[in-house]
């Protein structure tokens, strides 16, 4: 359950980049992440998302062995998702 539970993970890490990029790029909303957006404004936002996104799922792939543990990340990633098309609305 758990490979299962990663997989909708980082299929989640997709659907953030794609919401988050469409907000930023249409102007209909701002990075609430104060790392994410110094990161955006040092680097860009295709390098920010790739680095970023790799590392995250790099580090819940190797630190996250409880099934609870990662309903709860999915959970969570669920919630910026939904927020961010309240934003796009």
């Amino acid at each position: 359950m758990l490979v299962n539970l990663f997989i909708i993970f980082c299929l989640l890490q997709c659907a953030d980049i794609y919401t988050t990029w469409k907000a930023l790029t249409t102007n209909v909303g701002h990075e609430s992440n104060p790392i994410m957006a110094w990161l955006f404004s040092e680097i860009g936002l295709k390098a920010s998302f790739v680095i970023s996104k790799t590392f995250i799922c790099a580090i819940v792939f190797y630190f996250i062995k409880e099934d609870w543990v990662m309903v709860m990340l999915d959970l969570a990633y669920v919630e910026i998702i939904v927020n961010n098309f309240k934003v796009l609305k």
